[in-house]
């Protein structure tokens, strides 16, 4: 599924499947739930958790005053560079 945030501030939540949020302008909460997910966060500062699953989280720009809160889920992080967080499932 896909799923667009407009301009201000949106919750937006997938599914149990593998989704492609987009969080748009303003300040975001973006769950990505199950399945294997794509989360952009864009403009503004962002709340982003990404749930089970092997997920790809973007945080987007970041302007003065503005900072991302990202969460990987129950999967331990694999790595985190420059605005990208990779997680991969537990083993």
């Amino acid at each position: 599924m896909d799923l667009y945030g407009e301009g201000g501030n949106d919750n937006l939540k997938g599914s149990e499947y593998d989704d492609t949020i987009y969080g748009g302008g303003d300040d975001d909460n973006i769950y990505g739930n199950g399945g294997d997910d794509v989360l952009f966060g864009d403009d503004g500062s962002d709340t982003i958790y990404g749930g089970d699953g092997d997920d790809w989280i973007y945080s987007g720009p970041l302007f003065d005053g503005e900072s991302d809160t990202l969460y990987g889920g129950m999967a331990p992080i694999l790595s985190c560079l420059g605005k990208k967080l990779r997680h991969l499932p537990a083993k």
